[in-house]
């Protein structure tokens, strides 16, 4: 994974590279923020619709942006945030309410405001991490016996391939197996966060 710094360039110099890489490195984490804010009021549509329009807003912004003044998640994290709480306010008819310490999405001075957001961007980090894991924790479940005890066991305890085939009486390949598409189920349930 590339730095800020080689990120904020690539969005400059090469925008729609820039995007890409931005989108498949951060989508998953942009839209557990998302539908962690929107999954009361809306559908997925409206999620992704939102999730499209943090990346839009950051796009636009990307000639003010400045590695100095924050990381590109947190900037994101922030945009999500706001972005989310303006597609509430729309779906629940609360529009005209102002928004608290808002930031002016897409303007030239969005990111120099990031850093004063810095408190409240770690906050907003451990929130997130916090929603992921849960989620993480549901879908781990949600892939039922014997894949959820091998996933545990791998994962939580840190046994070995041969350790789980073992206690579980199935053959190690049969694990690896599992375990390679267990990953692909809850990178598409958590929308490639992992």
């Amino acid at each position: 994974m590339i730095g800020d710094e080689e990120l904020i360039r690539l969005l400059r110099d090469e925008p729609e590279k820039g995007l890409a890489y931005m989108m498949d490195n951060y989508l998953g984490f942009v839209y557990t923020i998302v539908s962690g804010k929107l999954a009361a009021v809306a559908g997925r549509e409206d999620i992704e619709e939102c999730t499209s329009d943090v990346f839009y807003a950051v796009f636009q912004s990307r000639k003010a942006m400045d590695a100095s003044k924050g990381s590109v998640k947190g900037f994101l994290a922030t945009v999500a945030k706001r972005k989310a709480i303006d597609k509430f306010r729309q779906l629940t008819g609360q529009v005209n309410q102002p928004l608290r310490g808002g930031l002016p999405l897409g303007q030239e001075e969005l990111w120099p405001k990031i850093e004063d957001q810095a408190a409240e961007n770690q906050v907003e980090a451990a929130v997130t991490a916090r929603e992921t894991g849960r989620e993480l924790v549901r879908q781990i479940k949600a892939l039922g016996p014997p894949d959820s005890e091998i996933f545990i066991r791998k994962y939580y305890f840190g046994q070995s391939t041969k350790a789980i085939a073992k206690v579980l009486d199935i053959k190690e390949n049969t694990v690896d197996k599992k375990i390679s598409r267990g990953l692909d189920k809850l990178k598409l349930a958590l929308g490639g966060v992992l």
